[in-house]
C-alpha cells in the first residue's frame, strides 16, 4: 500500500484486523465518520508548552483543568514507550515523532499516542536488529526522552543513527544520570540507566551461542523487559499512593525474579511468536494491568502525519485490490551476528564534595614519572582542590611539588617526578611522607614494557599489569661470565603492607576482576569524552592491532638493506648496530613482518576490530611481579632472561625507589615489549588504560576515618 499517494489530500485510511491480518483501504476526501474536530500535538510541543512540568503551587491553589501529565500519567506513557522498544527494537522508532489527539470537545488524550509517519523518504541509516551496542540511537533515545518528560524541558543533545557516533552522547546521559542518583535512585532512573548499559547484557548473551533470528529475538527482549520495562512497570507502582507500611518510597529496586515478573515477560513474548498461538505484532493490555495499546512504528523516514495515523509495522502492498493487505512482520532481519562482550557500567559510588581541611586528611597519592602519565590520570580527577591556589603547603626541605584533587570519594594528591628512575621515585616518596604523613598508599601509574608472556598467556599493548611484588632487575653481582640478580633475604624489597594486600587479594578474585576490567573500561571511555571536549580527539585511542607488533627474540632492529654500515655485520645479540638506526621505525629500516610472533589474542582482536571497531574493551589487566630498575631495557634477549630468571610480567623505573618508602602498588600500561624495535606510538593509549584502571581501583578502596 502506497501511502505517499495520498498525502495532503486528507483521505483517511480505514484498517481493518480479520483473521489476524489487517487490511486497508482509503476513504473519500474529507470524510469525517462523525468524528469530533481535532488536531495533532507532538511530544516535542507538549514539552515547550510545558504539559510535563511537575504541577505548580498556583495550579494547586485555583485547581486548574489538569492540562498537565501528572506524575502517574507521565510514568504511564514511559512504560508504554518501554514496551513499544521492547516490540520493536530493530526500528529507529524513538527518533521519529510522538503525536497526540487534541480534540475540541474533550482536550488532550493523554491515553493514547501515535507515531507519525511518511512514506514519501526512506531512511537514513537501518539499523542492524542485533546489534545493540553502546550509543545505539533507539536506546539514547529512549533515555533521553524519558528525562525530558521527567524534567519538562527539552534536550538539544544530538543523537546520531550511527551508533559508533555517539559516544559523547552516550557519556553525557551517562553523567548525568549518575549525577541524579546521589539525590535519588527510584525505578524510573534505574530504567533510564538500563537504556544506557543493557547493551551489556544483550552482547553477552548472543556472544554465548549460537541462534536462530527467533532466538535472538527473545534474548534481546528478555534483557530489554529485565533493565528498562520492568523499572518502569516498577515506577508505575510507585507513582500510585500507598499506605507507608506497604511500601517505603526510599525502598531500592530489586531485579525482576519473581513469578509474576517472569510471568508478565513469558505473555510478551508469545505475543511476539509468530509460531503461538494468538500471534500479533501489536501489544495488547497486559494480565496485570489495565493499559491502552502500545504505539507501533512504521520503518519509514522523516515523521509527519498527513490524513490519517497509523499502528502497525512496515505497510507494504501485497496484492492490488482497494481492500489491500498490510504485513505485520518486518522483514529487514539481517542474520544474527555473534557480537562481543560489551562492557557495562554500574552504580557509581555516592560522592561527597568535602574538601578536606589539612594535609593528614589524604589517605592516597598517585606518582607519574612522566607528563603524559600525569595528563592521563588528571582526566580522571573529578574535581581539583587547588583551582585557586594551593592551600595545603608542604613541609620545608620537601622539594615535591603537589596537585591536590578527589578521584570519585578518595581525596588524592598527584606527584609528577622531575626525571624517570629509581632515585627520584625514592627521593619524592620520603618528601611526601613528610608532608603527607597520613598517606597509606601510592599508586604508581604509568607506561611499562612487557614480558611477552605471562603464564602461558599473552601481554598485548595496551593491556594493564598491576605489581604483587618488585624485582630490581639491575641490583646484581657482576661475575666474569654473567650478572646474577641479587635475591637473598637481606636484598629482597619488605613485603607489601597488610593493606595492599588485602586490596590484591580482593582484585584477583572473579567478581572483583570482572568489575575492574567493566569499570577501567568505562573510565576510558570518560577520559577520552573529556579529552574530545578539550580539543584533543583521538589523543587516547587505540592505535590499531596493525600497529601490535612483536618480533622474534632474534630479529635485531638494524638496516636490513645493503649497506656500508656497522649493521652489515650484526649477525648475533652482541653484534652492534649503528647509531642512526637506534633513531629510525622498523618502517624506516624496512623490518620484516615476516619475522612477526604469531599470538591467539591478537589474531582476537583483529578479527574484532574488523567487525566491531571498538577493541580496547578487550584488554587485559595482570597482575603479578613486576622488574623495576634504572636501565631501560631495549633488549629482546635480555627481556627474555629477566623473565625468566625473575618471573616478572613487565619493566618499569620507579617502583622500587618508592616501595620501601611508602605502601604501593604499580599501575601500568604497556607500551611496548621491551626490545629494540620499540616505539612511543603506544604511550598516550597505554597511560590512558593505566589511569583508567587507576580509578576504578580506587572505587574499591575505603578511607579510614569517613563517614558512610
Amino acid at each position: 500500500m502506497d501511502l505517499g499517494q495520498n498525502q495532503g489530500l486528507r483521505r483517511p485510511l480505514m484498517l481493518l484486523i480479520k483473521n489476524k491480518r489487517l487490511f486497508g483501504t482509503w476513504a473519500a476526501a474529507n470524510t469525517t465518520f462523525g468524528m469530533e474536530a481535532m488536531s495533532l500535538l507532538s511530544f516535542d510541543q507538549l514539552v515547550t508548552q510545558g504539559a510535563f512540568r511537575p504541577l505548580d503551587l498556583k495550579t494547586l491553589f485555583h485547581k486548574a483543568p489538569p492540562a498537565k501529565f501528572s506524575i502517574k500519567e507521565k510514568r504511564t506513557l514511559a512504560l508504554k514507550l518501554g514496551f513499544s522498544l521492547m516490540d520493536y527494537f530493530d526500528a529507529d522508532f524513538m527518533t521519529k515523532g510522538i503525536y497526540f489527539l487534541d480534540f475540541s470537545g474533550r482536550g488532550l488524550d493523554k491515553e493514547s499516542p501515535y507515531l507519525g509517519i511518511s512514506s514519501s523518504k526512506k531512511p537514513s541509516a537501518k539499523i542492524d536488529p542485533y546489534c545493540l551496542k553502546r550509543g545505539h540511537p533507539a536506546l539514547l533515545a529512549l533515555a533521553k526522552l524519558l528525562l525530558e518528560m521527567e524534567y519538562g524541558q527539552s534536550s538539544d543533545l544530538d543523537i546520531s543513527p550511527e551508533s559508533s557516533q555517539n559516544r559523547l552522547a552516550w557519556m553525557t546521559l551517562m553523567e548525568i544520570v549518575e549525577g541524579l542518583e546521589v539525590e535519588r535512585g527510584d525505578s524510573y532512573l534505574q530504567a533510564i540507566r538500563g537504556c544506557l548499559v543493557v547493551h551489556h547484557d544483550i552482547s553477552l548473551a548472543l556472544r554465548s551461542g549460537d541462534f536462530q533470528d527467533r532466538d535472538a529475538d527473545m534474548v534481546i527482549r528478555k534483557a530489554l523487559y529485565e533493565e528498562i520495562v520492568y523499572y518502569l512497570e516498577r515506577a508505575v507502582d510507585e507513582s500510585v499512593p500507598r499506605a507507608v507500611q506497604k511500601r517505603q518510597r526510599s525502598e531500592s529496586p530489586t531485579r525482576p525474579n519473581s513469578s509474576d515478573g517472569h510471568r508478565t515477560f513469558a505473555i510478551r513474548c508469545a505475543e511476539s511468536d509468530p509460531s503461538t498461538s494468538g500471534y500479533k505484532k501489536q501489544r495488547v493490555a497486559e494480565p496485570q494491568r489495565d493499559l491502552p495499546a502500545s504505539m507501533a512504528e512504521l520503518n519509514g523516514g522523516e515523521s509527519h502525519v498527513k490524513g490519517g495515523l497509523a499502528s502497525c509495522v512496515n505497510m507494504k502492498c501485497r496484492h492490488g485490490s482497494c481492500l489491500e493487505e498490510v504485513s505485520l512482520l518486518n522483514d529487514g532481519m539481517r542474520p544474527l551476528q555473534r557480537m562481543p562482550c560489551d562492557f557495562i557500567a554500574p552504580n557509581r559510588f555516592n560522592m561527597s564534595a568535602r574538601r578536606p581541611c589539612r594535609r593528614e586528611d589524604f589517605e592516597v597519592a598517585i606518582i607519574c614519572a612522566l607528563p603524559l602519565e600525569y595528563d592521563a590520570v588528571s582526566y580522571l580527577v573529578d574535581e581539583w582542590w587547588d583551582e585557586k591556589g594551593n592551600q595545603y603547603g608542604k613541609m620545608q626541605k620537601d622539594p615535591n611539588i603537589y596537585t591536590a584533587g578527589r578521584i570519585g570519594s578518595c581525596d588524592v594528591i598527584l606527584v609528577l617526578l622531575p626525571r624517570m628512575g629509581k632515585i627520584s621515585a625514592a627521593s619524592a616518596a620520603a618528601s611526601m611522607r613528610s608532608s603527607y604523613s597520613n598517606v597509606k598508599l601510592a599508586l604508581l601509574v604509568g607506561v611499562c614494557g612487557a614480558a611477552t608472556y605471562s603464564q602461558d598467556r599473552e601481554i598485548l599493548l595496551g593491556d594493564v599489569i598491576i605489581s604483587n611484588t618488585i624485582v630490581q632487575y639491575d641490583f646484581s653481582r657482576r661475575y666474569p661470565d654473567k650478572f646474577v640478580t641479587k635475591n637473598t633475604v637481606e636484598d629482597r624489597l619488605g613485603r607489601p603492607t597488610k593493606l595492599v594486600l588485602n586490596l590484591l587479594a580482593m582484585l584477583k578474585t572473579d567478581r572483583e576482576y570482572d568489575k575492574l576490567k567493566e569499570r577501567a573500561a568505562y573510565f576510558l571511555y570518560e577520559l577520552q569524552a573529556k579529552a574530545a571536549q578539550k580539543q584533543r580527539y583521538g589523543k587516547y585511542n587505540y592505535p590499531g592491532t596493525a600497529k601490535d607488533k612483536l618480533f622474534e627474540s632474534s630479529y635485531r632492529h638494524k638496516h636490513h638493506a645493503p649497506a656500508s654500515c656497522l649493521c652489515c655485520d650484526c649477525a648475533s645479540d652482541s653484534d652492534p648496530v649503528c647509531n642512526e638506526a637506534l633513531s629510525l621505525s622498523c618502517g624506516d629500516l624496512g623490518c620484516d613482518d615476516r619475522y612477526l610472533v604469531a599470538r591467539d589474542r591478537l589474531q582476537a582482536r583483529t578479527q574484532l576490530e574488523r567487525d566491531d571497531g571498538d577493541v580496547h574493551r578487550l584488554a587485559t589487566i595482570h597482575i603479578g611481579a613486576v622488574g623495576s630498575g634504572d636501565t631501560v631495557i631495549k633488549s629482546a634477549a635480555d627481556r627474555d632472561r629477566i623473565a625468566k630468571e625473575a618471573g616478572v610480567l613487565a619493566f618499569e623505573m620507579e617502583g622500587a625507589g618508592a616501595w620501601d618508602e611508602v605502601p604501593s602498588v604499580v599501575i601500568k600500561g604497556v607500551c611496548d615489549y621491551a626490545d629494540s624495535h620499540k616505539h612511543k606510538g603506544w604511550q598516550d593509549f597505554a597511560a590512558a588504560m593505566a589511569a583508567s584502571t587507576s580509578k576504578a581501583i580506587l572505587e574499591r578502596y575505603i578511607q579510614t576515618g569517613h563517614p558512610a
